[in-house]
């Protein structure tokens, strides 16, 4: 085993970031987060609180009560959050910018001719049925 000092020996090349659809990201919770507060007055944490146990170890001495590895071992597991109103992503706030912009702010109807915006319509139904059968 690596010593915790030793120099890195590889280097990250890229990373890729993606969104998970809602009922993805319930099938892939090992926990729903119910409590605001994460610790108790020990310190410890609080079970569906933010530092759930189940949600990864957190202690070198603990096992992990989801995959049962320890600290080095164990990935981490997603928990999940429901609130009352629905969020928009910060990431996506420059997105969601452009497309309010190629919009018109009295009809809100995309400011393109009808036959583009079927066609990116079509286009994006495609990518929805891919995307649902690697779900």
């Amino acid at each position: 085993m690596e010593s915790k000092t030793a120099p890195l020996t590889h280097e990250i090349k890229r990373t890729r970031f993606c969104y998970y659809f809602p009922e993805e990201i319930k099938k892939l919770s090992v926990k729903k987060i119910t409590n605001p507060v994460a610790f108790d007055g020990d310190g410890n944490p609080i079970p569906g609180g933010l530092y759930d146990p189940a949600l990864g170890t957190n202690e070198y001495h603990v096992k992990c009560p989801t995959c049962f590895r320890n600290f080095d071992n164990c990935p981490g597991h997603l928990g999940h959050i429901e609130l009352e109103l629905p969020i928009y992503n910060p990431m996506l706030f420059s997105l969601l910018l452009k497309i309010l912009r190629c919009s018109c702010q009295n009809c809100h109807h995309f400011k393109m001719n009808k036959k583009y915006v079927k066609k990116f319509e079509i286009r994006f139904r495609l990518l929805l049925v891919l995307a649902s059968r690697f779900a």
